[in-house]
């Protein structure tokens, strides 16, 4: 007879049931790494396979002895503060929503569709009138060079050249452009379908962890706004999980700047990043 009297040692029932544990495990980490999910899920699945085997060893285990009364209710207590604070600790492990910050980037991107008609309206006026007075100065402005030039009021040869329509870059409360293209990124949600830095991405689009190498400034423009104009290599047949085309209407010109600054900035040739696959004739560089 062995120790616990069911006709097995603890070695018998614990041997086979673990090395079935352990390759169930390793097999669920590589697969669910394999399939691309996050590694929280990962240890979620290899603590499946730990709760397989204690199962399965309670299950082969010897019986106690049994409880009555006061003592089966006081059984039932232990056996339920053990399974809270299984629960609790394993769930105060997992990531925590955070509704600040969703709410953050909900504002973000409402911002701009806050203002009612009638304002939106009178904006759109100044902004005709405010261009108009530029050009009529800028104008002027070459006027006074060109007559300067032929008076030969500026000594030493070339004229200085205004910097007509030179951008000042428009970032939202004068932040780096790259930070800037960080939340466009997170407010356009691009992380449902994109890798970066490997967060995010459910395979419906490549990783892009070294798409500043691969891709130029005005090649990732035209791919925002015009989904259809090139692919990766690997997605060129996707019709499910095909790039939306409604970036062209929802981003503004500043945000599309910023994300593709960042865009630019992602050069990590250790990740396989799929190649453009540029159409016959595609001509934008």
């Amino acid at each position: 007879m062995s120790p616990n009297g069911t006709g097995k040692s603890w070695v018998q029932i614990i041997r086979w049931k673990l090395v079935v544990a352990v390759i169930a495990g390793v097999g669920l980490w590589v697969a669910s790494g394999a399939l691309g999910f996050p590694r929280v899920f990962q240890w979620m699945y290899v603590g499946y396979a730990v709760m397989g085997f204690l199962v399965f060893v309670a299950l082969d285990a010897p019986s106690g002895s049994p409880l009555s009364g006061w003592k089966a209710g006081i059984g039932i207590v232990i056996f339920y503060l053990i399974c809270s604070v299984v629960l609790v600790s394993a769930g105060s492990l997992l990531p925590q929503f955070d509704p600040e910050v969703e709410i953050e980037g909900i504002n973000r991107k409402e911002a701009k569709y806050r203002l009612d008609a009638a304002q939106t309206a009178s904006l759109m006026e100044k902004t005709k009138e405010l261009s108009a007075q530029a050009q009529e100065l800028i104008a002027k402005l070459n006027q006074l060079q060109q007559a300067g030039a032929k008076l030969g009021e500026i000594e030493g040869g070339a004229v200085p050249q205004p910097a007509v329509g030179a951008s000042s870059g428009g970032n939202l409360a004068g932040m780096d452009p790259v930070e800037r293209g960080k939340l466009v990124f997170k407010d356009y949600e691009c992380y449902n379908c994109h890798k970066v830095g490997g967060r995010g991405g459910k395979k419906r689009g490549p990783e892009l962890d070294n798409i500043g190498n691969l891709a130029t400034e005005a090649q990732l423009k035209d791919k925002i706004f015009h989904p259809n104009h090139w692919h990766a290599e690997g997605f060129e047949n996707r019709e499910k999980d095909k790039m939306p085309e409604k970036f062209a209407d929802l981003m503004s010109d500043e945000e599309l700047n910023a994300i593709v600054a960042y865009l630019l900035t992602l050069k990590d040739t250790q990740v396989k990043t799929p190649h453009p696959m540029f159409p016959p004739g595609y001509s934008i560089k």
